[in-house]
């Protein structure tokens, strides 16, 4: 006989976005799971249920008590993102500081990008899902 063990994995989508440029894409969102368990787990495959439903499979390394883990059992065709990108006129920043020890002074250009960036979720569940949108 099989012994099974259950764990609470909260579902989230995450988001990522590396500025590169002006750009628009749409994205799938992934369908990820964050772990935690008072208790030590062992390594091993995992069939991940959610809302019902088998969601997945996973495999994770051990993993301490009270570690988080997390894992994503591929794209979420349910939820689409669409991000438009685009750079900001620049701006350049002259820092002068004069040396006491040079007759001239030490002139550094910096130059300040911004980006304006537009995110647009759609959500086709019937069920709300929790988004993570990091830069």
């Amino acid at each position: 006989m099989t012994r099974r063990t259950y764990f609470a994995a909260h579902p989230y989508a995450p988001i990522c976005s590396t500025i590169i440029g002006q750009r628009q894409l749409f994205i799938n969102a992934q369908c990820s799971y964050r772990l935690r368990s008072d208790q030590f787990l062992s390594n091993g495959d995992a069939r991940i249920r959610a809302f019902g439903s088998l969601a997945g499979e996973a495999y994770w390394p051990d993993i301490a008590a009270n570690d988080d883990y997390e894992f994503s059992v591929g794209v979420d065709p349910d939820v689409v993102y669409i991000e438009y990108v685009v750079l900001l006129p620049s701006k350049v920043l002259n820092n002068t500081s004069a040396k006491p020890q040079y007759s001239g002074s030490d002139v550094t250009t910096v130059r300040q990008l911004s980006y304006e960036i537009n995110l647009k979720l759609k959500n086709f569940k019937k069920r709300l899902v929790k988004v993570e949108y990091t830069l």
